[in-house]
């Protein structure tokens, strides 16, 4: 993506099958603005590795501007459907947080009493 092409997430709408579809509008240099539709299937809200609502914004704008990088804009079809390969190349999990103390951890019970 250069910096003449902007992007801006629009909002999300619910799919026929029960996935989401996030809407985001493409403006570029000399060019009208326009959509592009990325779709995430239900199957890939569920199960072991299924990812939140939240991380779909995210997931599908990464997916976009990757794209930006290798084609123009008006190469890119209005429409997209992401796939696990794509969660597995542009979703970014979050390193696990620090637990405090007396929130489920034995060993941060036993820092607490040792440190009184």
């Amino acid at each position: 993506m250069n910096d003449k092409t902007n992007m801006r997430y629009n909002g999300f709408r619910s799919a026929d099958d029960g996935g989401r579809i996030f809407e985001f509008s493409i403006s570029a240099t000399a060019q009208d603005a326009f959509l592009i539709s990325i779709e995430i299937p239900s199957e890939l809200f569920v199960g072991v590795n299924r990812i939140q609502l939240q991380e779909g914004v995210a997931i599908s704008y990464a997916k976009l501007k990757h794209l930006l990088t290798l084609e123009t804009a008006d190469d890119i079809p209005r429409s997209l459907c992401l796939t696990a390969f794509d969660l597995a190349q542009y979703r970014q999990v979050p390193a696990e947080s620090k637990r405090r103390w007396g929130y489920g951890s034995n060993n941060a019970s036993k820092t607490k009493l040792e440190g009184s």
